[in-house]
């Protein structure tokens, strides 16, 4: 299953550059020096136009063709517009080849036989579809209960996993019923026994053709290899003289048949329904064998919701980025619900990617780029971190099976998007888009290198406009990206090293040995060497040449090498360098990374490896980089013991300092007094990992743009002292810390946070949540994102309070003598006595190490009220 609903990322308008941004890399380390955009290779941009009038097999020589970019200033270039939506055939049909090899066909198929063939049947389903399959009236007015209808059902859909609440199926299937001609259908719910049960009670797909509230239904791939009898109880409807019912089939926007693995699955063959009987207690009122019997097959929308593409001369504003631009391709938005509009290339002719060995020509790396201006404002307007209208760019050698290669709203992420800017404010160039489960991925067109292919482009919206319209889509100024590659090619990247960094505390690290040339190595011994330095430029640890043997990598896979512990001996920011050795390295440059080390060492900019003073811990879980805004409340969950703290010093912890990142967002100026109230909430451990416990203290401070990140501080970070805050002294287990901003600018909550957006497939980080406002209850696991939080503590040194204090005469004298337990940490204890209740410290009679004290002569004089403090005390 591959997540269709992703968290909502930047909408700044001044998002800074990282200094160290253009590398996919967990540090914000340089990997190729020369050049960190471009990998250490050479990229130049093909006008598509020349593409488009080569043959097979041509050579393209770049140089040749860097002048002009395809711009559409003389004509449209041959692209063509259309509406997905309008012209649908309906898919219920009866076949009699389907199941495939099955003797009792035919049947009736929910399918479409314009994919490819799978075991089952000869094609499968699309995105977005709603399709019904109706029966003939039935007069059930004389009919006496038990009425069932039974029938043999298999299908192969979209697994469920990954949606977001309420939902908890993606595609699916059910029966209705209507008594009043068609007009009102209500789902089947009663299952007689021995009917599977509903995969889901709220299926996604329901939701995205606009239709409200939660219905159940089949999906998944359960019953894809053989029929299930399915009988469903009808016994509500007896005494009705018009009853019809109908097989319900609905599909979301992503992932289907007709797209290419990883966001389809070409063995997905849809519903497939036989042997229906419709039976009373006595009397068989319908049967049906997959063919005829009034049976109708009905898809919508009838008439579709229109093709708003138009090739105009009257560009948007913002035109400065492409010179004398005039001309583009423009998809209206119109506030059309559920628009599918698209653009489609004429068959391009592809680069060849082949690398003959000292072939400096060949081609080894193609991405598409392309300029935009995204006026398409609702990409959250509900502000429920699931993106509502989008843009996604595919890819197809036949016009049939498309493959996307990325999706893309409008925003500003300078991560994301190395040539950053923000397309909604004008236009902007892209080579990166988003894939699913949000990460941010290349426009990769390599897998088609000397093929011929078509490109296309859609706009796709939501049931609403809930965050505005705008003008549209903006298209312009379309290319390639060609990469050159050296055969042999090895890189150093990724160093990673987790939090905490402490003096005295062993940490585990890693990097990758990374193939970026064209060969692949196969049962190949590594080698690398490293050294890390201390913040005075002393050598810690200086590695001869080290090696792994064995190892097997495709072009651009990486080898994780696992280092031993390291255990930083002084405080301040290390410098840990990694270099790869490769026999034939066609290309030096990227053979070394490194960590950044951000003078000064304990500045407020430094997102360097800081090692800490002996028994203070530093605990965050963003890999130290940072990639996107968000603006809803988040939660970050830290345990000191889970992430290598000593048990001894994890036991209990005070914490004495938090800091975040805010992003810099040019609304708060808009703002009174142009600041922004941020709040932070501590909790403390709650009954599991995904649960906050009681609230432990809360802290409010307006803030500043001078307290966000800038262009003048990248990586600001806003500190809070929480050193003399008694409530969150002697914690143990989680701490969990929310940050939000109470202050909201056209729905966007300020000031906003930053994060970093990881791997979708990291399911180990569960420290990171968002919180909805408006609904409560448990938090929302908010990966593949990791919050700029970071959390400081101490092994606690606060003695526990004294408990169960006993105060007794001593037998034949006048004496009181006062006893408590030992407090855990106490060094020694102050006696208080006082005639006042009010003041109960009135009166200091001493200090005593041990955990009694006699006061002598108390008796018979005044009424006393004794108090005793277990030191050390904040």
């Amino acid at each position: 299953m591959v997540s269709k609903i992703i968290l909502r990322m930047a909408l700044a308008l001044a998002m800074a550059s990282s200094l160290f941004a253009g590398k996919d890399v967990k540090w914000n380390g340089v990997v190729t020096p020369s050049d960190p955009m471009n990998d250490g290779w050479e990229t130049i941009t093909i006008p598509l136009h020349e593409l488009i009038v080569r043959q097979p097999g041509t050579p393209l020589d770049a140089f040749d063709t860097t002048i002009k970019v395809q711009d559409f200033e003389l004509n449209d270039g041959g692209w063509v517009s259309g509406d997905l939506s309008t012209g649908l055939s309906p898919y219920w049909h009866s076949d009699a080849g389907v199941p495939i090899g099955d003797a009792n066909a035919p049947s009736w198929w929910c399918g479409d036989a314009q994919w490819s063939d799978n075991a089952v049947a000869p094609g499968g389903y699309d995105n977005h579809r709603q399709e019904y399959l109706t029966s003939p009236s039935l007069d059930l007015s004389s009919a006496t209960a038990p009425i069932s209808l039974a029938f043999k059902a298999r299908w192969s859909l979209e697994n469920p996993g990954g949606e977001t609440a309420p939902y908890d199926l993606w595609d699916g299937w059910d029966v209705q019923v209507s008594t009043d001609g068609g007009t009102v259908w209500s789902v089947v719910t009663t299952l007689n026994a021995g009917t599977p049960a509903f995969t889901g009670v709220c299926s996604f797909a329901w939701g995205d053709h606009c239709i409200t509230g939660c219905y159940p239904a089949w999906g998944g791939q359960v019953y894809e290899n053989a029929y299930v009898v399915m009988n469903l109880d009808l016994s509500a409807y007896a005494g009705q003289s018009d009853v019809r019912f109908r097989y319900a089939f609905l599909s979301d926007p992503a992932f289907c048949t007709a797209v290419a693995p990883p966001d389809g699955d070409p063995d997905l063959y849809g519903l497939v329904v036989d042997s229906i009987r419709v039976t009373d207690a006595s009397t068989t009122l319908l049967s049906n064998d997959g063919v005829g019997g009034g049976f109708v097959g009905t898809t919508f929308p009838m008439s579709g919701y229109g093709d708003t593409w138009a090739y105009v001369n009257n560009g948007p504003t913002g035109m400065d980025s492409i010179p004398d631009q005039s001309w583009s391709w423009h998809a209206s938005h119109n506030g059309i619900a559920q628009l599918n509009t698209i653009l489609t290339s004429p068959l391009i002719q592809m680069p060849d990617t082949a690398t003959p060995t000292g072939n400096p020509a060949g081609y080894q790396k193609l991405k598409l780029s392309y300029y935009v201006w995204g006026d398409v404002l609702d990409d959250d307007g509900a502000n429920d971190g699931s993106l509502d209208d989008l843009w996604n760019v595919f890819v197809s050698t036949d016009s049939v099976t498309w493959t996307r290669i990325g999706y893309d709203y409008a925003y500003d992420n300078s991560e994301t998007h190395a040539d950053a800017g923000d397309a909604r404010a004008g236009w902007v160039r892209r080579s990166r888009g988003l894939a699913s489960g949000g990460t941010a991925v290349d426009l990769l067109l390599t897998q088609w290198g000397d093929q011929q292919v078509y490109i296309r482009f859609s706009l796709t919206t939501d049931c609403d406009d809930d965050g505005g319209i705008g003008s549209g889509l903006h298209i312009d100024c379309i290319g390639i990206d060609a990469t050159r590659a050296f055969p042999n090619d090895a890189a150093a990247q990724n160093i990673t090293v987790p939090f905490p960094t402490t003096v005295g505390l062993a940490r585990p690290w890693s990097f990758d040995w990374a193939n970026v040339g064209s060969n692949t190595l196969t049962s190949y011994t590594i080698r690398w060497k490293e050294q890390i330095k201390r913040p005075d430029g002393t050598v810690q640890v200086n590695t001869p040449l080290a090696q792994q043997a064995g190892v097997n990598l495709n072009p651009n896979e990486a080898y994780t090498v696992n280092r031993a512990n390291w255990t930083p001996d002084v405080t301040g920011c290390y410098l840990i360098m990694d270099s790869t050795a490769m026999t034939g390295d066609g290309d030096a440059t990227n053979n070394k990374t490194f960590s950044p080390t951000n003078v000064p060492a304990s500045g407020s900019q430094n997102l360097a490896i800081e090692v800490m003073p002996a028994g203070v811990y530093e605990l965050g879980h963003h890999l130290r980089d940072f990639a996107v805004v968000l603006s809803n409340p988040r939660l970050v969950r830290y345990n000191a013991a889970e992430v290598g703290v000593p048990a001894a010093s994890a036991d209990t912890v005070d914490v004495t300092q938090f800091q975040v990142m805010f992003n810099y967002d040019l609304d708060m100026l808009t703002l009174p007094g142009e600041t922004a109230t941020m709040r932070l909430n501590f909790y403390g451990q709650g009954v599991d990992n995904r649960t906050p416990g009681a609230l432990l203290y809360t802290y409010e401070e307006e803030i500043d743009t001078s307290e966000c990140i800038n262009f003048l501080f990248p990586e600001q970070w806003k500190t809070v002292d929480l050193s003399s805050v008694y409530a969150l002294k002697r914690l143990s287990g989680d701490i969990w810390v929310e940050v939000m901003g109470l202050d909201t600018v056209a729905g966007d909550g300020l000031p906003g946070i930053i994060a970093k957006v990881t791997d979708p497939q990291d399911t180990l980080d569960t420290r990171n949540y968002t919180r909805r406002l408006d609904i409560a209850g448990i938090p929302i696991l908010a990966s593949p994102s990791r919050f700029m939080m970071e959390l400081k503590v101490v092994p606690t040194v606060v003695a526990d309070p004294v408990t169960k204090l006993t105060v007794i005469r001593v037998y034949g004298t006048n004496n009181v003598r006062l006893d408590w337990p030992v407090s855990l940490r106490a060094t020694s204890y102050n006696v208080y006595r006082s005639t006042d209740p009010n003041n109960p410290l009135q009166t200091l009679l001493g200090n005593v190490a041990t955990n009694t004290y006699t006061d002598v002569g108390a008796v018979g004089t005044d009424k006393y009220f004794y108090v005793v403090e277990a030191l050390p005390h904040p």
